[in-house]
């Protein structure tokens, strides 16, 4: 049976820039307070120790997110598709969009499934101007995704945004009741 690591992030290219590898105090001390240690090819932002520690969990597959965040860092979606690439086999890519601008939100959803990514990420209360998953102003994206038949992740949970507001279940419900086809994952579980 395959196991999937479903938001994995690799120690290369925007992945680097991301708190997780720049900020390794506090990172570690996160790791620490979930009851777990850091891993080896996080500490020493190794790629051949991660796909070791990927081999010895049994974990087939890693799910790699680009990333549009004023709180937590980018990832382009070209990062993401380059690492698809040159790990054949191995993960999965998911493209991201800045919602500030529909059109242009729009147009990086279809430059994602070019690159071949297989969704897309949004991460509501991470943006520059927080909004909640049940934002109006995210339907058109919502619409457009349900249209194309293309899944969508959304990060509500721990750390999704400026206070617990934006990690509302109630919200996700919502916007679930409202586009019934689209297909949606929860990262963090709300």
């Amino acid at each position: 049976m395959p196991i999937i690591d479903f938001r994995l992030r690799p120690p290369l290219k925007g992945y680097l820039d991301m708190v997780m590898y720049s900020n390794a105090e506090r990172r570690d001390r996160l790791t620490r307070q979930h009851g777990m240690e850091p891993a080896p090819s996080v500490q020493q932002k190794s790629m051949p120790m991660l796909l070791k520690e990927m081999d010895e969990a049994g974990v087939t597959t890693g799910v790699l997110m680009g990333r549009y965040s004023a709180l937590y860092g980018q990832v382009s979606n070209q990062d993401v598709a380059d690492i698809v690439r040159d790990y054949p086999g191995r993960f999965i890519g998911v493209g991201s969009i800045d919602p500030s601008n529909r059109r242009n939100a729009i147009k990086q959803i279809d430059e994602s499934v070019a690159l071949g990514l297989k969704g897309i990420n949004i991460e509501p209360g991470a943006y520059a101007t927080p909004l909640t998953v049940d934002d109006r102003r995210l339907y058109p994206i919502y619409a457009y995704c349900e249209d194309k038949k293309l899944p969508i992740t959304v990060m509500v949970g721990g750390s999704a945004g400026p206070d617990l507001s934006y990690t509302n279940p109630e919200c996700i419900d919502r916007m679930a009741a409202d586009f019934p086809d689209l297909k949606i994952a929860v990262s963090h579980g709300a």
